[in-house]
């Protein structure tokens, strides 16, 4: 079941193609043709405006077969601490646990949230292990974001392409 995220706009087919975010497309595209990727997680980052949320919600929009799910950072943080507040993390664990493809947008607000960030390397950590796929965005390159150290490894040891 898709949720509040769908936006049948964002397709590849419009979208604007250009040299600095063709690899960007064709990663996407890869995932979408092959339910593949190479390098995992994959990592776009860029600024504002230029097509990594169009790519992102592209991917989720073609998921109809897996289990996906398309979140911001933001949002990510609000479900994580009313999970906590209403002692239903195991409810939160086992929403994240049982997908096939994570897609994380907005990356660069989890700066300054150890506790979030420790969450979120835990579920990225598993469904890696599970051979999952993870795809994440940043308006901030991901080198100058204060991550704990074992997220920072988790993400640099994918596939960071800057559009």
């Amino acid at each position: 079941m898709k949720d509040n995220y769908i936006n049948k706009k964002c397709t590849l087919e419009n979208f604007v193609l250009n040299n600095q975010n063709n690899l960007a497309h064709e990663e996407i595209k890869n995932i979408i043709d092959k339910n593949n990727i190479i390098y995992n997680p994959l990592c776009i980052c860029g600024a504002n405006g230029v097509g990594k949320t169009h790519l992102l919600k592209a991917l989720y929009e073609t998921q109809e077969d897996v289990k996906s799910k398309y979140i911001t950072v933001y949002d990510f943080m609000n479900d994580f601490i009313n999970n906590i507040s209403n002692n239903t993390m195991d409810d939160f664990r086992n929403l994240y646990k049982n997908l096939d493809i994570l897609i994380v947008d907005d990356f660069e607000f989890i700066i300054n949230k150890e506790e979030t960030q420790k969450e979120l390397y835990q579920i990225i950590n598993y469904l890696m292990n599970k051979n999952k796929i993870i795809v994440m965005s940043s308006s901030i390159q991901y080198d100058k974001l204060s991550l704990i150290p074992k997220l920072y490894s988790k993400i640099v040891s994918g596939n960071i392409i800057n559009i």
